[in-house]
């Protein structure tokens, strides 16, 4: 047998057709469009002679998986916001020009924050603790993570995605995203928010039940008065509201109420 036409096809001496193997990214071809022609002339004993004409197709493969590059680690303060959809989204690469088809990610536990994203560019959508959503470029371009409140300590967490790539043999590489999360300074808390007490007129102790103030961070609070009678009354190093001096209850009521209302305000500095 006789082969012309595309050097990279051969035949065997029994007519059996091979091809080298080719990059479908970079074909070889006379007409470079990855078919491979031939001529194959098989001539017998007496000089007869048959000819036919070959075309080796050759397609596309998946030649790897997407890569999933480094994304930096971001920082965030408790109760805040921050977009995390383009970093995500900037660390896909395919080795074969495939676009990005679906990023799937799973969000933090509930402690830590919350992860939502924008769903058909307009409604937005909070993914369920440690749930897992696919989604599709657009989508993750709009994700966000806002930090939980009340942490106690600040504390690293990572988020976990996998990338597919677009075509009908879709392959995934996995990716994570570190965030460092910082504790915030959280205000004093008290309860209940307004109290009554009670005076016996000329006497500075008060009776009823005081409000209870407390710092989530455990930090040391100080007091102090505002408002209208501020003046006429106290609180002590523990928030205790009492009387500056006795008070003459006609002298009140003369002067149009009985009542002395003030504001405490407790500070953690």
């Amino acid at each position: 047998s006789k082969v012309s036409g595309d050097t990279d096809v051969a035949v065997s001496t029994s007519g059996v057709v091979s091809l080298a193997g080719q990059d479908y990214e970079n074909p070889q071809d006379a007409d470079v469009n990855n078919a491979y022609e031939i001529e194959i002339k098989a001539t017998d004993a007496g000089g007869n002679t048959a000819t036919q004409t070959l075309t080796v197709s050759v397609t596309d493969e998946n030649d790897g998986a997407p890569v999933a590059g480094n994304v930096d680690p971001s920082s965030v303060d408790e109760g805040e916001t921050i977009a995390i959809g383009d970093d995500i989204i900037d660390a896909y690469s395919d080795p074969d020009g495939d676009d990005l088809a679906t990023v799937t990610i799973t969000a933090p536990a509930s402690a830590d924050g919350t992860l939502t994203y924008l769903e058909y560019g307009l409604l937005t959508q909070t993914v369920a603790a440690g749930a897992t959503v696919d989604l599709d470029p657009d989508e993750a371009e709009t994700l966000k993570f806002t930090a939980a409140n009340g942490l106690t300590a600040d504390k690293a967490i990572v988020l976990s995605f996998d990338f597919e790539d677009g075509t009908n043999m879709a392959t995934t590489a996995s990716g994570s995203m570190p965030i460092v999360l910082f504790e915030g300074n959280d205000a004093p808390t008290v309860s209940p928010a307004s109290v009554t007490l009670n005076a016996d007129e000329n006497s500075t102790a008060v009776t009823g039940t005081q409000a209870v103030f407390s710092d989530p961070d455990g930090d040391s609070l100080t007091y102090s008065l505002t408002g209208d009678d501020a003046a006429l009354m106290t609180v002590d190093a523990n928030g205790v509201v009492g009387l500056a001096a006795g008070q003459d209850y006609e002298a009140l009521t003369a002067a149009g109420t009985n009542v002395l209302a003030a504001t405490v305000v407790a500070s953690d500095g």
